[in-house]
């Protein structure tokens, strides 16, 4: 990224960060007057008016959509009247079929509700309308979306908070749940497999017996057959 930046020569308007997204997105939240003041002197030719953040990419479609919690309680009222929401520009994956629904639900889910808005993008007007865009197929029955919209102001404040918070806590008892019959399985499975070993072994065992037992009768067989063949040599 850096090098790309010199590349461009936009090095000055451009600060690189490699942290984890939650703790990204706080630490600059801790800062919003110093970074509107930064804006405020990269723009100063600008007549647009200067603002925290504009617009926040989160272009990792596998895991983007789950961290729109981080969003929930990053303002306070004044703040909000100060510095202008940000647009929030999400990718995330779909089945082909009913993908609207699949986005609303996980959009509940983690940022606490469906932001305001027409879901078609041929119908839109606003501009901080919902918008869902479909980027590309990816897999077969699989798409790839990018879901677009100005925060609401209730994430922001943390009004939907506790909502949210339950369906996180849930989430994340589901996947501790699912962990634990993982385990649960992959251990039956060990056990299961381990039986059939000890199964394997014991029919082994019983057939090398078998064999040994069917081969002393051979030759005890055989060597009666001798002895008769002998005695009727003599005989003659």
């Amino acid at each position: 990224l850096r090098h790309n930046c010199k590349q461009n020569e936009v090095t000055r308007n451009v600060q690189c960060f490699n942290m984890d997204g939650r703790a990204f997105w706080k630490q600059l939240c801790a800062d919003k007057t110093l970074i509107a003041q930064q804006n405020a002197d990269l723009n100063k030719n600008c007549n647009k008016r200067v603002q925290f953040i504009d617009h926040v990419i989160m272009n990792l479609p596998a895991i983007a959509i789950e961290f729109l919690d981080v969003f929930r309680g990053c303002f306070d009222a004044h703040q909000v009247t100060q510095f202008k929401l940000p647009m929030i520009h999400c990718y995330c994956f779909a089945p082909d079929t009913n993908a609207t629904q699949s986005i609303h639900e996980r959009l509940r889910k983690y940022l606490g509700m469906v932001p305001a808005g027409s879901v078609e993008e041929e119908e839109q007007e606003e501009e901080d309308a919902l918008r869902i865009r479909l980027v590309r197929n990816v897999a077969p029955h699989k798409d790839m979306y990018c879901v677009s919209f100005r925060l609401p102001v209730q994430v922001a404040l943390g009004d939907i908070e506790s909502t949210c918070t339950g369906d996180v806590a849930e989430t994340e008892t589901e996947t501790e749940n699912k962990n634990e019959n993982d385990n649960e399985t992959e251990a039956k499975t060990i056990d299961e497999a381990d039986k059939e070993d000890n199964n394997n072994n014991e029919t082994d065992s019983n057939t090398d017996a078998c064999t040994e037992t069917d081969s002393t009768a051979n030759a005890s067989h055989a060597e009666n057959t001798t002895t008769t063949t002998t005695t009727d040599s003599n005989s003659s």
